[in-house]
């Protein structure tokens, strides 16, 4: 038995060590003529031994030796495009001047291939291009709490007029003494051995290091560091990026935290992350959203231009190998220009934030606020030039019959318009008892009754009949009886007067209208009020008849929701709605003969899941993830997928891998429609494509696609 061992100095793998013992593998696996599916990895100052599965990653590496051949086999160079590991190129600074030249896209750092290679099938090949797409949008109510998303195109927008740029309503407030403080680590070995701290007060600044010569010495730079807090008058911990946020959490764990309300305890609790200040809201004018790019673009002057957080951790080591003062002194070094950065960078947000607040000069503007910046209009309304005096003079006169209708000065009295008459309430047809007098007396047993009063109530309805509609006003009478015998007060027999005032019939118009017609709830009202002279105002009551007629119909819409629950088969899909101004979904259930809308606040699988919790049919869905965790058969929806291979072929439309399985997936499912089309879905005529279909699947699974769209399917 054959196994492959790799050395690796590094306390943490990644997959790329993982698919060098892989790739070791295929190697033995090709001269030496056996398969070989296990190998191992020895890593770390303690020697651990971690076991690599490396069949399970040989279809990644054979993929990754065809990319690295194809680009050999070409004569022309690759297109250059910068990726994050440039910083341990050699190369770094030529590639970046070469893509400074050309403008590249991948010169903007959060831009990834994924949303690169979408804005180059539009025709935008460059950053300066990428700027003129951004269009500011007014952000809709149900959007308003959450976070603004990055927009790529704001920050080309803002390299290109070299000026700040906002969007959204950025916060930040220091209400204390700055401690800025940036932290030196080895990620490797989770050993933090470096806290420098910059604190101002007023126009002075302090600078503090704490050195940990070794992991032994960590504890006493994180007490060190509580320790100057507690000197500190109301300190504010100000601090970039995500980096410090854990090194605070993981040595209040490691070595336990300052006391519970304690200066150092409110100080940790409120550290300020400037990213989440900076981050979607806050665009400068530079490349990436890196510390040190920042700062530079604000004109600090590093004394080690080419340090970065890599070079630190080569400096640490080879101070642990030889203990040279002068390497100490140049981590220390850069250590506190990285807290005098993030002190620029703050000061520089406030003046920012305070500038778009109140602005003081705002025909000199170094930050643009993005809420003011107007869309380019390609038609404008403007007044017409005329050659000829005169023919300005008879253009006025097309504003006539608009001057006409308000100014009554020298016209015709025929000619103004009538007063509006008083509007009075509707008023009613016919009287109408709905009652009558009860057969005997529940005091005496006598049979006679005199009215003693009587309760009244005008209900609007409209009446169907064959050649129209017409409205039927009534005023229904709820007649009270005395026995005359006794005096006694009788109940009358009969229907009692309704809750509201308008019938079923209107009930019945408006539903019909609102659900079959999609017509608008306005536009209900209007036809209402023109066409059959109703009074009703705007949706108000509108909505009234609605919940009527919502809890009329509860019975059955409860019956048929257990129908769909106990069914044999059942369709199920989610949509948006905006409900005033909030994102809501609403699922819809449907089977051959009933469907049913649940109205949800999320889209979380909670409701579905309850809902089919007793469900033992086919459920057929589309490919949201939600309905997997749903206990029982399952189908997805084949016009789903062959919607989505559609518009992924249309957007690439060269791509001759997704081409190929599109092609015979739709081959498939054609020789099946006609199967199904000619003697229906009878189960020993559809059996006959068993066959055919494991053949495509073998097919698609056994090969190897080099593009993403077509390793997707």
């Amino acid at each position: 038995r054959i196994i492959p061992i790799r050395f690796i100095f590094a306390n943490k793998l990644g997959k790329a060590d993982r698919l060098l013992l892989t790739f070791d593998a295929l190697v033995l696996w090709r001269f030496l003529g056996r398969e070989i599916a296990l190998g191992k990895i020895i890593h770390g100052d303690d020697h651990a031994t971690v076991k690599v599965k490396t069949l399970v990653l040989a279809a990644e590496v054979r993929q990754n030796i065809n990319k690295i051949a194809a680009l050999l086999a070409i004569s022309v160079p690759p297109d250059l495009v910068l990726n994050p590991h440039c910083t341990e190129c050699e190369f770094q600074t030529r590639c970046r001047l070469q893509a400074i030249e050309t403008d590249e896209l991948s010169l903007l750092a959060g831009l990834s291939a994924k949303e690169r290679q979408k804005i180059r099938s539009k025709g935008i090949f460059t950053v300066t291009q990428l700027s003129y797409t951004f269009r500011p949008r007014r952000r809709p109510k149900r959007l308003r709490d959450k976070r603004e998303k990055y927009h790529h195109s704001l920050k080309a927008l803002a390299i290109r007029e070299k000026k700040a740029h906002i969007i959204g309503s950025p916060e930040l407030k220091i209400e204390g003494t700055p401690v800025y403080f940036d932290v030196e680590g080895l990620p490797d070995r989770d050993f933090y051995y470096l806290i420098g701290l910059r604190i101002c007060q007023g126009k002075s600044a302090v600078k503090q290091s704490m050195w940990a010569e070794s992991a032994a010495d960590e504890e006493k730079i994180w007490w060190e560091f509580l320790g100057i807090l507690e000197t500190v008058e109301n300190p504010v911990l100000v601090h970039y990026g995500s980096y410090e946020t854990m090194f605070l959490k993981q040595m209040a764990d490691r070595y336990g935290g300052p006391q519970e309300n304690s200066v150092g305890a409110k100080a940790i609790n409120a550290a300020i992350n400037l990213i989440s200040v900076t981050y979607a809201q806050i665009y400068l004018p530079t490349y990436s959203n890196s510390l040190k790019e920042l700062a530079g673009y604000l004109g600090l002057n590093w004394s080690e231009p080419e340090a970065t957080g890599l070079t630190s951790i080569v400096c640490r080591h080879e101070w642990e190998n030889s203990k040279v003062p002068e390497k100490k002194k140049k981590l220390i070094t850069y250590n506190s220009e990285d807290c005098l950065a993030l002190q620029m960078l703050t000061e520089t947000i406030l003046t920012i934030i305070d500038e778009v607040i109140s602005p003081i000069d705002p025909a000199s503007k170094n930050v643009v606020n993005c809420n003011n910046i107007r869309r380019p209009q390609r038609f404008r309304w403007s007044l017409e030039e005329f050659s000829v005096q005169d023919f300005a003079t008879i253009n006025q006169a097309a504003y006539w019959s608009y001057q006409r209708g308000r100014v009554y000065v020298k016209a015709p009295s025929l000619l103004r318009l009538p007063k509006q008459r008083i509007k009075h309430s509707l008023s009613f047809d016919r009287d109408v008892e709905v009652t009558c007098a009860p057969d005997v007396c529940r005091g005496c047993g006598q049979e006679r009754f005199r009215k003693a009063g009587f309760r009244k109530k005008v209900v609007h309805d409209l009446h169907f009949q064959r050649r129209g509609i017409v409205r039927r006003s009534l005023r229904l009478l709820e007649n009270h009886y005395v026995c005359v015998n006794c005096g006694t007060k009788n109940s009358p027999l009969g229907t009692v007067l309704p809750d509201d005032r308008y019938g079923q019939g209107l009930t019945a118009y408006i539903i019909y209208h609102l659900v079959d017609a999609f017509v608008p709830q306005e536009a209900v009202t209007r036809i209402l009020n023109r066409m059959f002279g109703f009074r009703l105002k705007g949706s108000g009551s509108i909505n009234k008849i609605k919940a009527k007629a919502a809890n009329f119909y509860r019975p059955t819409y409860e019956s048929i929701l257990q129908r769909l629950a106990h069914g044999q088969l059942l369709h199920v899909d989610e949509t948006s709605a905006n409900i005033q101004g909030r994102r809501a979904y609403v699922w819809a259930f449907a089977s051959f003969d009933h469907v049913a809308y649940v109205y949800s606040e999320t889209r979380e699988a909670d409701l579905p899941k309850q809902f089919l919790a007793d469900f033992h049919g086919v459920l057929v869905s589309d490919f949201y993830a939600a309905y997997d965790s749903i206990p029982c058969p399952q189908q997805k929806c084949l016009v789903h997928l062959l919607r989505d291979l559609n518009t992924d072929l249309l957007n690439a439309p060269f791509n001759l891998e997704l081409r190929g399985i599109a092609e015979e997936f739709g081959s498939l499912l054609r020789t099946i429609l006609m199967s199904v089309d000619r003697f229906g879905l009878k189960k020993r005529f559809l059996r006959k494509h068993k066959v055919q279909t494991e053949q495509f699947l073998k097919k698609i699974a056994s090969s190897e696609f080099q593009s993403s769209a077509a390793i997707k399917y």
